[in-house]
């Protein structure tokens, strides 16, 4: 999931420090719409360029929300001190990829 950036021109950052940005984290604060409200939760993540690839268990609320409604937002930032802060924000939906694995609540084949 990806989106424009929509701040001006003098925070924003370029295609290529982007990509470079998101290839070098490893965490992001991934939220979903829950249905008390918003659910937020830090995860690892992989930048393939792209996408942004997040694994998640099928017993999470994560899993639960985006079965239910695919709508998230991520935030990935970085730095400690004022001057170095820097982040991107991701809003879009997410899509599961690949095989959903079974969660042992499934019956077992004959």
């Amino acid at each position: 999931m990806v989106q424009q950036q929509r701040r001006g021109g003098v925070i924003a950052m370029s295609a290529g420090e982007l990509t470079s940005f998101l290839g070098e984290q490893r965490t992001c604060r991934f939220a979903t719409a829950g249905p008390g409200g918003p659910h937020v939760a830090p995860v690892w993540f992989v930048w393939d360029g792209q996408a942004l690839w997040v694994y998640s268990l099928t017993r999470s609320q994560r899993w639960a929300n985006l079965a239910r409604d695919p709508r998230a937002a991520v935030v990935v930032d970085d730095g400690h001190h004022y001057h170095e802060l820097r982040g991107v924000e991701i809003e879009g939906e997410a899509a599961v990829v690949g095989p959903v694995p079974r969660t042992g609540d499934d019956p077992q084949p004959p």
